[in-house]
């Protein structure tokens, strides 16, 4: 599997959470995410996304 970026906004450490249905990646330090509310299928996916972040 991918390993996580840090956080583009604070350099913490970033983390996949279990969200109803799917996975999202939220910094541990600061309130950062990835499409807020919206839950990836894998945790590939979600970590795929949070590396491509602009």
């Amino acid at each position: 599997m991918e390993k996580m970026k840090e956080c583009p906004f604070c350099g913490g450490e970033a983390k996949i959470a279990i969200w109803e249905h799917g996975y999202i990646p939220v910094c541990k330090e600061c309130p950062a995410m990835i499409k807020p509310l919206v839950a990836f299928r894998t945790e590939e996916e979600a970590i795929r996304a949070w590396n491509i972040r602009k």
